[in-house]
């Protein structure tokens, strides 16, 4: 998932270089390059060229007409919408979300989708101050994996800790500490980050990036690799992106709850 940010970062590179964004070579776009591009051209407005490629320009048409919401039960995807302002709304968004994916036989289970999805949501409201919070998804029934995907226009998670006092980090030390179980509120909760991590990349053998300024983190069931990222990959908001594999098992979030 990292390349795929990289390719959102490569096209905007090219973009404030060349004063247009070129996307006609584009063959293919999984959620974590396309969410950001989507929020990009519609708040920075560029002049962009679509794919030439017919089903990936219908693609971008059906993903990003969030009209079709409505009309997506049963597909394999969840076009970009809007998280509500108010949380209370969300729900209809999580519940469509959540009839996307066949949890009891790909993304291990009820409680454990659930959890993951609430828990980032909750991040969201509690935590970024935004303006503007996105979310797609996609499903990917012939290379066996879900991929899920949020952005929001907010403080960032090191923005955050330093509103509420935590200073002298850098945005991937933010990250690190936030994914560890670093609170901003009290020792009984933070982020709620870290017990998301373990479910995700433990449980269900996921992997998951997060984006937030200046500093990155991918997190596999194996490896987890921070990065500071550099002013031309850096972001002006938060992106958390996860891919899970299909898998016919229910995970015991209890197992990994602290």
């Amino acid at each position: 998932m990292l390349e795929s940010y990289a390719k959102f970062c490569k096209h905007r590179k090219e973009c404030v270089q060349n004063g247009i964004l070129d996307l006609e070579a584009v063959s293919f776009f999984y959620p974590v390059t396309l969410l950001p591009l989507i929020v990009y051209i519609l708040r920075d407005k560029p002049d962009y060229i679509l794919p030439i490629t017919p089903s990936v320009r219908k693609y971008i048409e059906t993903i990003t007409d969030a009209s079709r919401f409505g009309k997506s039960r049963g597909k394999t995807y969840l076009p970009i919408v809007a998280l509500p302002k108010n949380k209370n709304s969300a729900h209809i968004i999580m519940k469509r979300l959540y009839e996307m994916c066949d949890y009891y036989n790909e993304c291990g289970g009820e409680n454990a989708f659930k959890y993951l999805i609430g828990e980032i949501v909750d991040n969201v409201y509690e935590h970024s101050e935004f303006t503007n919070a996105l979310v797609m998804a996609q499903r990917y029934p012939t290379k066996g994996f879900t991929d899920v995907c949020f952005f929001d226009d907010g403080i960032t998670i090191n923005g955050c800790f330093k509103k509420h006092g935590l200073t002298g980090r850098d945005d991937c030390d933010a990250i690190l500490e936030a994914t560890n179980g670093v609170s901003t509120k009290s020792k009984e909760r933070g982020f709620g980050l870290n017990s998301t991590m373990r479910i995700f990349t433990k449980g269900t053998a996921g992997d998951v990036l997060i984006v937030s300024g200046n500093g990155g983190l991918l997190t596999t069931e194996k490896n987890r690799q921070p990065y500071t990222l550099g002013k031309e990959l850096e972001l002006r908001g938060t992106l958390v992106g996860f891919r899970i594999p299909f898998m016919r098992k229910e995970v015991n979030i209890y197992e990994f709850l602290e």
